[in-house]
């Protein structure tokens, strides 16, 4: 004879524990939206802070700084620059104007080496947002470049007029020793060096007395 209380009870129990596990899944659904809501709040602050320009930095500040560093001549040091690669550009006045939309437009090329072929740094780096920012000896970045033809039917736009004058924007990125090979680590010293000497120099002019003219 079938125990209908007990199938009854057995039934009622069993949509009981179906139900706490429903709200269970509920909860944890709940949990891992929120999880994933603050997952997308800290990228968009990470991206904030990628995006953040830490130094504008000379190239000639920078060259002092490495070859201290090295313990080299500056004059045995080579820098060039890429601004742009690959761009289908055949004239300068194509990109004049040109500015940087995301993170992959003006993604720079930054090689330094020393005269004897000894690499120190190749990085591709965001050193600009626009060729027409304007650069330390008053002319703007485009002025400073010339367009270099690759093996692509495409050129590369390269600086090729005072270079020690140009200033490079550096982010966190490129300051962060772990980007880097351990043979590369003197550029984000040399970066961090000029930082701090900039520091220094803005701690002086706050302590600086002002003289009151009587």
């Amino acid at each position: 004879m079938i125990d209908v209380d007990n199938k009854i009870s057995k039934y009622l129990e069993t949509n009981r524990i179906a139900l706490i596990l429903r709200k269970e899944v509920e909860h944890l659904q709940n949990l891992i939206q929120n999880l994933e809501d603050s997952i997308n709040d800290v990228n968009e602050k990470s991206k904030e802070l990628s995006n953040e320009i830490i130094a504008s930095i000379r190239v000639d500040e920078l060259l002092t700084k490495i070859s201290k560093l090295l313990k080299v001549n500056k004059n045995e040091i080579e820098i060039k620059i890429t601004v742009i690669s690959g761009t289908y550009a055949n004239k300068l006045s194509e990109l004049y104007g040109y500015k940087r939309d995301d993170a992959k437009d003006l993604n720079s090329y930054l090689s330094i080496k020393l005269k004897d072929g000894t690499n120190i740094c190749t990085k591709d780096l965001r050193l600009f947002n626009d060729l027409n920012e304007i650069q330390a000896d008053g002319y703007i970045l485009l002025r400073h470049c010339c367009l270099e033809k690759t093996n692509h039917q495409r050129h590369d736009l390269v600086i090729n007029k005072n270079i020690s004058d140009i200033i490079c924007n550096f982010r966190i990125d490129a300051i962060d020793p772990n980007n880097y090979e351990d043979k590369e680590i003197v550029l984000p010293m040399a970066i961090r060096e000029c930082i701090k000497e900039t520091n220094q120099k803005e701690k002086i002019k706050i302590k600086k007395p002002h003289l009151v003219r009587k």
